[in-house]
């Protein structure tokens, strides 16, 4: 009738070691929801200049249900916080395991 308590901690360590490989690939490099400013096709357009049509602009990526930054000319790129707050969360990984996967 009881159940046996599981222990979640291997799952989360092998949970966060397939975040790290699929990062990895990726050279750490990603969207931003403000990144739509930053698009090809958007720059090339006199309209780019108006405040309002940037505001406009940008709240169309943010709530867009589908990803055109491929589309638009925006490419991914690392964004230094969110390096560190791996860095930080490897290194936790680290401490906790010993796994030298986390550790490079």
């Amino acid at each position: 009738m009881f159940r046996k308590p599981v222990t979640m901690a291997a799952n989360y360590i092998d949970l966060n070691a397939g975040i790290l490989q699929t990062v990895q690939a990726e050279e750490y490099a990603g969207y931003d929801p403000f990144d739509f400013l930053n698009s090809t096709v958007f720059a090339n357009i006199k309209l780019a200049q108006s405040a309002l049509m940037r505001l406009a602009w940008l709240q169309f990526g943010k709530r867009s249900p589908v990803n055109l930054r491929s589309i638009i000319g925006v490419a991914k790129q690392r964004n230094p916080k969110g390096v560190a707050l791996f860095i930080l969360g490897m290194l936790e990984d680290f401490k906790r395991t010993g796994d030298s996967r986390f550790f490079m």
